[in-house]
């Protein structure tokens, strides 16, 4: 059994910070700057299953979904995907799933975050539609360097 005060202390700690963390919170940050107040603007929970929108007419959730790198240069640069999820309780209209595609992408189109490349359209479609509730993709790639951590020589002299 894990002890109380070491789940209390992992709960108070500071979140860690990375590249790619970064990354995600400026994209959150670009969305909720331009797309309408009346949408939750967040990155994707742990749990999306449980996700509950209340009584706002949906939610946009950022999702990085992983990198491809390339192979055999010490500092190698990574090709990131992003998810940006449209969760819509409908298709038309101002909060619509056609007009908000385009405000996402209006939004993140060729913007650079971090370092990173101008974000670049991948693709959008629906995921699936449940109980009125639609779930659309847009997705983005961009690039970044990744160098690798200089690691101390060891070696005897």
């Amino acid at each position: 059994m894990t002890d109380p005060a070491i789940i209390a202390s992992n709960l108070g700690a500071a979140p860690i910070s990375s590249p790619t963390s970064r990354l995600v919170e400026d994209v959150v940050a670009a969305l909720a700057a331009e797309i309408s107040r009346d949408l939750d603007v967040a990155e994707m929970p742990d749990k999306p299953g449980d996700y509950d929108l209340g009584e706002r007419p949906g939610a946009v959730l950022v999702h990085y979904r992983g990198s491809k790198y390339q192979k055999g240069r010490p500092s190698q640069p990574r090709e990131l995907t992003f998810d940006i999820h449209l969760r819509l309780r409908g298709q038309a209209g101002r909060f619509g799933f056609t007009h908000m595609i385009d405000a996402v992408a209006d939004c993140l189109q060729d913007r650079q975050f971090q370092g990173s490349t101008g974000f670049q359209l991948e693709s959008d479609g629906l995921v699936q539609e449940h109980g009125g509730l639609w779930d659309y993709v847009v997705s983005f790639t961009t690039t970044m360097p990744r160098a690798a951590r200089r690691q101390p020589d060891w070696r005897p002299y």
